[in-house]
């Protein structure tokens, strides 16, 4: 007899997953309409904007000699060309900063072992969607939004000063000296415009995977596990909470990003045969290490 092949773990869960949509169909329904109105309030008018100056400017800043880049070298053990990643990381948001470093590898401009440590480094929210989506969009605060914007670079600096501990100097490259151009608007727009395709379904997607258990755990716990799968999701559920767990779990989210993020991070660093997982290391560090830190602001 033929022997049955064994069903793979992801095929079986997608399989369950499928079943209980079915089963709990207005459960799963409804998950998404509060994705699709998330993104509608917050999430597409807080990023549209900056990614369609992102994708401008992105070109610009790549061959740009900045300030305080050799400053930024010392510290983290890195070309000085990475501070451009990092910037735009911090300022566009995700996923902007780690295209940007798998953009440099291919160039030649930065050696694998240091685009490894500096996707992690350039992985992050930008402050439209930390003030305007999560602090005024969901709390009611941009003054929160702030604090745990500059919690979430306060954490990456941090792991990223003690990873130096045991990098290699950068070699030098002759990188910042290509001529550059701006992208044309309507471009600019388009990439923007699937990019925030990408997004929204990504938000739909796992605001409806996480219905599910929402069922089934209690309201914080149900508000970490959507944190852990997709960040919009994972904050809107946090803002339900009182303060006293919402704001660590905000924290979390928002510094670690979510899967449906990491997923999108990772697609660029496999494109340039990077490896992933040192970014989900950090990242899952990164989270806790926010959340910690933001339990003061509970008494601010």
């Amino acid at each position: 007899m033929t022997a049955i092949k064994k069903i793979p773990w992801l095929t079986a869960g997608g399989l369950i997953y499928v079943f209980l949509f079915l089963l709990f169909n207005e459960t799963v329904t409804e998950a998404v309409r509060n994705g699709l109105l998330l993104c509608a309030r917050a999430v597409i008018p807080s990023l549209f904007p900056f990614l369609v100056l992102s994708g401008i400017l992105t070109p610009l800043l790549k061959t740009a000699s900045l300030p305080f880049s050799k400053t930024f070298s010392r510290l983290f053990r890195l070309s000085a060309i990475g501070l451009a990643p990092c910037l735009i990381g911090a300022l566009c948001g995700f996923p902007i900063g780690v295209v940007t470093v798998a953009e440099l590898y291919r160039a030649g401009d930065i050696e694998k072992e240091e685009a490894v440590r500096l996707a992690s480094l350039a992985a992050n929210t930008g402050p439209a969607f930390a003030v305007a989506a999560i602090g005024q969009g969901l709390f009611g605060s941009a003054r929160l939004g702030w604090q745990l914007y500059f919690l979430q670079l306060l954490s990456s600096f941090l792991l990223g000063l003690l990873e130096t501990r045991r990098a290699p100097r950068p070699h030098s490259h002759g990188n910042a000296t290509r001529a550059a151009t701006a992208v044309p608007l309507p471009e600019a727009i388009y990439r923007a415009s699937l990019t925030m395709l990408t997004v929204t379904g990504t938000v739909l997607f796992f605001s409806a995977l996480a219905a599910i258990p929402a069922l089934l755990l209690p309201p914080w716990l149900s508000a970490l596990l959507s944190a852990f799968l997709e960040v919009g999701t994972g904050t809107a559920a946090a803002a339900r909470l009182p303060l006293a767990l919402g704001i660590p779990i905000a924290a979390f989210a928002l510094s670690f990003s979510g899967l449906s993020v990491l997923l999108q991070s990772s697609g660029a660093l496999s494109a340039a045969n990077l490896p992933q997982r040192h970014l989900y290391q950090r990242k899952l560090c990164q989270g806790l290490l926010a959340s910690l830190l933001s339990i003061p602001l509970l008494w601010i």
